[in-house]
């Protein structure tokens, strides 16, 4: 039976496969699905197989079926985040090229093979590529409300089959993710955004900043914040609120500013 459908459109084949359609399914029914696991330095969330959109002509001419499921990794107090990454695999008619690059948010990656490549002939030769590639934890807590978008290429230059990663499932795992802080209740208390329990002036100051400024701010200060850590490179701006709030937040303890990144990241308009 497997044989036989390659040719028809990409829907049917959510009758056998084990992916799911995201359109319809909310960002809480993804977080009630999402594995969470602690490793030593971060916690991980997995998120369940979808079928993500496709934004290319050529990827519905050529591709049979594409499913991915993505693994979120978020870092434990000050230590060092790994990326995140996202485990995909990619159906497509036999025309004799090979798509090995990944790209996202306009940086171009060779993909890792997860599993040996498969091609099967019936009346139509396939491929069938197994696949995983790095995404910035700092970049799916930017796309919780847009969603992410990436290409699966012939090389670093091309742009062939264009994807998008539906903002209800990453807000999903954002929200598995935040109820876990919640309930550890370790160090500060994550039991409101409002509330920290050593709440010093800088800590203070920078929660009033922050809600002073726009989401986008927000976003750009939290997305900032998580990936310089050590606070070595400055937030460019011209606003005067989020110059204040980048003040105040460098002024902060590394273990303040540990929980504020996380305390940031529940706080997003």
């Amino acid at each position: 039976m497997f044989n036989k459908l390659f040719f028809v459109t990409l829907s049917t084949f959510f009758l056998f496969a084990c992916a799911v359609n995201p359109d319809g399914i909310t960002s809480e029914e993804f977080a009630e699905n999402a594995k969470l696991e602690h490793g030593y330095n971060d916690i991980r969330i997995t998120g369940e197989k979808i079928y993500p959109e496709s934004l290319s002509p050529k990827s519905r001419l050529v591709v049979v079926n594409a499913d991915l499921f993505v693994t979120m990794k978020v870092a434990k107090g000050d230590q060092s985040a790994d990326q995140s990454t996202v485990h995909a695999t990619l159906r497509y008619i036999d025309n004799s090229l090979y798509y090995d690059y990944v790209t996202v948010g306009g940086e171009s990656v060779k993909a890792k093979n997860r599993k040996k490549t498969f091609r099967q002939c019936d009346e139509q030769c396939t491929i069938t590529k197994y696949f995983s590639f790095p995404v910035k934890t700092s970049e799916l807590m930017t796309a919780r409300k847009t969603g992410l978008e990436f290409s699966v290429n012939r090389s670093t230059s091309s742009q062939d089959f264009i994807f998008v990663i539906p903002a209800n499932y990453i807000d999903g795992l954002m929200k598995r993710y935040e109820s876990e802080t919640k309930e550890a209740a370790v160090g500060l208390s994550l039991q409101s955004p409002e509330m920290l329990v050593s709440v010093t002036k800088e800590v203070e100051m920078t929660q009033y900043w922050f809600n002073k400024i726009s989401e986008q701010e927000q976003i750009a200060f939290t997305t900032w914040a998580i990936n310089n850590k050590d606070s070595t490179k400055n937030l460019q701006t011209d606003d005067k609120d989020l110059e204040k709030l980048v003040y105040w937040y460098q002024e902060a303890t590394p273990a303040e500013k540990a929980e504020l990144r996380i305390w940031a990241v529940q706080s997003i308009n």
